[in-house]
């Protein structure tokens, strides 16, 4: 997906959709499926201008954020603004709940 989105495949709605399913990843215990939601990311952002993306992007960013940021551009403050990943025990016992909507 990330080289799709790096080619400009993705009209603003597709992108808006596959970001809002894509991001709640940022709080994966897996590194690489973390960074994975992390290059969907910074790839989403290279696609738009700055403005649309801290009117698009940035919200759907936000809840999985320690701190507030201004810039979308800056990859290791976007880093290192992530809140901490969901810790394994936890979201193994979320998965194993029969009642999960």
């Amino acid at each position: 997906m990330i080289k799709l989105c790096d080619i400009g495949l993705f009209d603003l709605r597709f992108l808006m959709s596959a970001l809002q399913q894509i991001v709640p990843f940022l709080a994966h215990p897996n590194i690489w499926i973390k960074y994975a939601a992390f290059g969907f990311v910074l790839s989403a952002n290279e696609q738009l201008d700055d403005v649309d993306a801290l009117c698009y992007i940035l919200p759907v960013v936000q809840p999985f954020l320690k701190q507030n940021i201004t810039n979308l551009n800056d990859k290791l403050v976007l880093l290192n603004a992530l809140k901490d990943h969901i810790p394994r025990p936890v979201l193994d016992y979320i998965f194993k709940q029969n009642n999960i909507e």
